[in-house]
């Protein structure tokens, strides 16, 4: 799912700052595509089309021309928006020695990229995500997957990270097939980390 970022309205005057006290901006989402976004009163109407294109309200006037605006200037103005504006989750997969709870030496980095990728994110949210069964400690299987999990979630808190931040979760499927292509047993079941 490709998550876009809004487009900017601001209807607050932005004194010391390069753009009009009432402003529409089209953003450009993370892979750089924008929308096409009509602007639009009682006096006439415009279309942004470019990204960063921005167009200027007064109260009563037709929406002024259009200009491109500076991400700079966008990421000053809009910063407490652009903060919580939702991002596009990251997810790493972590892999287990068989039946254990010991990282394999591929997903060893994988999980200090995952590491390195929540210490860079401004408020993170953290799912660790387990995937067995429903979650029964009866169950080997089961109890080694949750076992898998808080190892990986201590992980994240010996590197500093809140744990009110990490939320364990099981999604009860394998969602990762292996390397050969099929789906893991069940004692082997990876860890996924998603990070938003």
């Amino acid at each position: 799912m490709r998550l876009r970022l809004p487009t900017f309205v601001s209807l607050v005057l932005l004194a010391g700052c390069a753009l009009p006290g009432n402003v529409v901006v089209d953003v450009p989402d993370e892979e750089g595509q924008i929308g096409r976004v009509r602007v639009s009163n009682a006096s006439g109407n415009v279309e942004l089309t470019s990204p960063l294109a921005a167009v200027g309200l007064e109260p009563g006037a037709a929406p002024g021309r259009p200009f491109i605006t500076d991400q700079q200037v966008l990421n000053r103005v809009f910063a407490k928006v652009l903060e919580a504006t939702p991002r596009r989750p990251v997810t790493f997969v972590i892999h287990f020695q068989p039946g254990s709870t010991q990282l394999t030496p591929q997903s060893s980095g994988e999980l200090a990229r995952a590491i390195a990728a929540a210490r860079t994110t401004s408020h993170p949210e953290i799912s660790v995500i387990e995937h067995a069964g429903e979650a029964s400690l009866d169950d080997p299987n089961d109890a080694l997957a949750l076992a898998r999990a808080r190892g990986v979630a201590a992980n994240f808190v010996s590197a500093g990270i809140p744990p009110s931040v990490i939320a364990l979760e099981n999604y009860g499927v394998l969602l990762a097939p292996t390397a050969s292509g099929g789906m893991p047993e069940p004692q082997n079941a990876p860890i996924e980390v998603m990070i938003r």
